[in-house]
């Protein structure tokens, strides 16, 4: 591999500081309440804060070794028309799982 564009990979590596980057997703999950949020949402309301995908996902999987917050194993379809899981902050959880149960809540 180049030297350059390890040097370049390193540097960026480097900038990125996950722990303020899980805590400003955590944030925005959090923001969405008993409902949850998809990839997507977070991708977008991060706001050309981190424009790399998987420096993203790799939070959520962070979060939820954490147990920060929940793959509630509902999928809900992305901007691609695929399905994404929806996550919630764990604090959330227990109103999320209530409202599947009754449907007169949704």
């Amino acid at each position: 591999m180049n030297k350059g564009i390890m040097d370049t990979s390193q540097d960026a590596y480097d900038r990125l500081d996950t722990t303020r980057l899980e805590k400003i997703v955590l944030g925005i999950i959090k923001s969405y309440g008993f409902q949850g949020c998809i990839s997507d949402q977070v991708r977008r309301d991060l706001s050309g804060q981190v424009k790399s995908y998987s420096s993203v996902t790799a939070r959520f999987a962070a979060l939820k070794r954490n147990r920060r917050i929940f793959d509630t194993e509902w999928r809900a379809p992305g901007e691609s028309n695929r399905g994404q899981a929806i996550l919630v902050a764990y604090g959330h959880l227990g109103t999320f799982l209530d409202r599947q149960k009754d449907p007169a809540t949704q």
